[in-house]
């Protein structure tokens, strides 16, 4: 069987498409697998200004390596910033539970703030107070910190985490699940927000 110079032509050209349309693809790919894996943008002062718009959150703490309470900031596989906050429906919850256990007078007096509050700041009370968001240096590392997070699930933790990009973002276990969620889908909204 014979092919004409013009059907030669057009299978020639068949082949350099599929090769160049392959070759994209493959290039599309890797760039979609390397960007989802990529350095995060926000930085600990980003995750500040957008916690400051969380409702209810108050006394936000930038993680230092002198008052890092995890002791994983810029150690291999741990996060390269993070951010605790306190949030004013955790006070509510804990001073109502005080109130329930030890009366009215022991919060009227002051009793209650003493004992609370005697942390000088969110990084100091922990997660429990609040939150906190652990910044990654990419996807990979947060998606471990969430895996071992979920080892203590329901053990020594109710608190809810979950993985926005490189954050790991995690909620007090004082709330109820629903406070937990919504608070970890306004965090990610705000989040979406800020980098738009």
């Amino acid at each position: 069987m014979k092919i004409s110079k013009k059907n030669l032509i057009l299978i020639t050209i068949s082949i350099v498409l599929i090769s160049v349309l392959i070759l994209l693809g493959f290039i599309l790919i890797n760039h979609s697998t390397n960007s989802s894996n990529s350095t995060n943008k926000l930085k600990d002062s980003d995750i500040k200004k957008i916690i400051k718009n969380l409702d209810g959150a108050y006394s936000i703490c930038v993680v230092t390596e002198d008052n890092d309470p995890n002791g994983n900031l810029n150690k291999q596989g741990g996060y390269t910033g993070a951010v605790y906050f306190r949030l004013k429906q955790v006070d509510k919850k804990l001073k109502n539970e005080a109130i329930k256990n030890f009366g009215e007078e022991f919060v009227e007096n002051g009793d209650w703030e003493n004992n609370y509050d005697s942390f000088n700041n969110s990084c100091e009370a922990g997660t429990s107070a609040g939150g906190q968001i652990e910044i990654y240096p990419n996807k990979s590392d947060a998606n471990k910190r969430n895996e071992y997070l979920s080892t203590l699930d329901g053990f020594l933790s109710g608190g809810y985490h979950v993985v926005k990009d490189t954050l790991v973002i995690r909620v007090s276990d004082e709330l109820t699940s629903t406070q937990q969620k919504e608070i970890a889908n306004e965090i990610i909204e705000l989040i979406s927000t800020e980098k738009k």
